[in-house]
């Protein structure tokens, strides 16, 4: 997938130090993943662990922390599907 010529999507939830790395070494670009994004997410689990900032998007991490919650890819499928229907990400 890296050597696609198309660039990666990134949508990782709560993995940021996961989603700092995939987007560093390899280019990816966030995909529903900022601070905007978790705010007006639903749903969600108990927030655990320590804060880390995401690399693509300084005010990711403070979003988290306000909103207590881990918001994971199931509990947002509905709006990534949409996206792509909509042709909006190309995968």
């Amino acid at each position: 997938m890296v050597s696609s010529t198309r660039p990666l999507k990134g949508q990782g939830g709560t993995i940021l130090p996961i989603g700092n790395l995939v987007m560093r070494r390899h280019g990816a670009v966030p995909w529903r993943f900022s601070g905007d994004d978790y705010r007006v997410a639903e749903g969600g689990r108990g927030l655990q662990g320590n804060p880390v900032a995401a690399a693509w998007d300084a005010d990711l991490a403070a979003a988290m922390v306000d909103r207590g919650r881990a918001v994971h890819e199931e509990e947002v499928l509905d709006l990534l599907l949409r996206d792509l229907a909509e042709g909006c990400v190309s995968v």
